[in-house]
């Protein structure tokens, strides 16, 4: 199976997973539209982040998997 045929079907895995858990898609494309924007500021990205949730017994257990060419420089503001 090729590399994009199999990050298809997580991406598909995770979003059956999350409606079992009540989660609508919007809710779903619009976390990982947000992190995706975060990441950039620090990662050049390679593709889209993916995102895992999990419903646990007391909580949710949430999981971001995203691959990066290299990581941004960028320079430390003074504190206050």
């Amino acid at each position: 199976m090729k590399k994009v045929e199999k990050k298809e079907l997580l991406r598909l895995k995770n979003i059956i997973e999350s409606d079992r858990l009540l989660i609508k898609e919007d809710f779903v494309s619009v976390v990982i539209n947000d992190l995706n924007e975060l990441l950039k500021d620090y990662f050049e990205i390679k593709e889209v982040p993916i995102l895992t949730i999990l419903r646990e017994r007391d909580g949710y257990k949430i999981t971001v998997t995203a691959e990066a060419n290299r990581i941004k420089s960028f320079s430390f503001l003074p504190k206050d």
